[in-house]
């Protein structure tokens, strides 16, 4: 039997949120900034999605944060993420971070390069 050992999880934290109005953007056709009401993650959705992690048996897991403009959430919101992934029990994990890059400044840079983040920066607008 084979067994699972890496998991990949892209993550839209945001769901297609953007703070930009790309005319390329294949999104903003079908979600509004203006209109749109959808939640943002839950911190208690992601602390199950932790705990089922560890429940698999893995070996590796890497999550992307991606989709809309991640970094509309704040800062204490990925603490709180940062705080849940060291608790995979033995699973080896990386994070990864695809923004635009305007919400971006030095004090948000040195918080993901502390906290072991690779970050994208895509090219937009």
């Amino acid at each position: 039997m084979k067994v699972l050992r890496n998991l990949n999880v892209i993550i839209r934290p945001v769901n297609d949120r953007c703070n930009l109005n790309c005319k390329y953007c294949v999104t903003k056709d079908r979600y509004s900034r203006d209109t749109m009401l959808r939640e943002t993650l839950k911190i208690g959705t992601f602390q199950k999605l932790i705990n089922d992690i560890n429940s698999l048996y893995l070996q590796n897991v890497r999550f992307t944060w991606h989709g809309g403009a991640p970094l509309l959430m704040p800062d204490s919101f990925y603490k709180d993420v940062f705080a849940l992934q060291s608790g995979l029990n033995g699973i080896e994990y990386t994070t990864t971070l695809q923004t635009n890059g305007t919400l971006m400044d030095e004090k948000r840079l040195l918080f993901f390069k502390e906290n072991g983040v690779a970050v994208g920066f895509s090219l937009d607008g």
